[in-house]
């Protein structure tokens, strides 16, 4: 099953905005770092196959090099998501968040990291995804 066909609730970058990184698991936060499956597995069932050969604790102490050797794992999946929070109760970016985060991802794609979302939160209020609403 690919992760588009997941009701969103249940998609890992959805559910982290949601629930917070504590309602996780272990596959679904290293599925959100690793972005993409292989051919025939979606990105979970990736994450799964991987801490399944290595653990949390043995996957943390990995070398670089060992990691690439990982099938599903390459250099090209450096990845982060950036988040804040906006102590006014307001949860649309600011001119400077958009600022700051269109240099963030200039500055990932020199450095070969993807930027897969900006999420700002606000007291009351939804959490807004730069995803989301197209901004990134």
């Amino acid at each position: 099953m690919k992760i588009k066909d997941l009701p969103k609730i249940e998609r890992p970058r959805e559910k982290l905005i949601a629930k917070g990184p504590g309602n996780l698991k272990d596959k679904e936060l290293l599925a959100i770092l690793l972005g993409t499956g292989v051919e025939g597995k979606n990105v979970i069932e990736v994450a799964e196959q991987i801490l399944q050969k290595y653990p949390v604790k043995n996957f943390l102490q990995l070398k670089y090099e060992d990691l690439l050797k990982i099938k599903g794992i390459n250099s090209a999946k450096a990845c982060i998501i950036l988040a804040h929070n906006h102590p006014s109760g307001d949860n649309e970016p600011s001119e400077d968040d958009l600022e700051i985060t269109k240099r963030i991802i200039e500055a990932g794609k020199i450095m070969g990291v993807d930027v897969l979302d900006h999420v700002i939160i606000a007291k009351g209020k939804a959490p807004y995804s730069f995803k989301e609403n197209r901004l990134i």
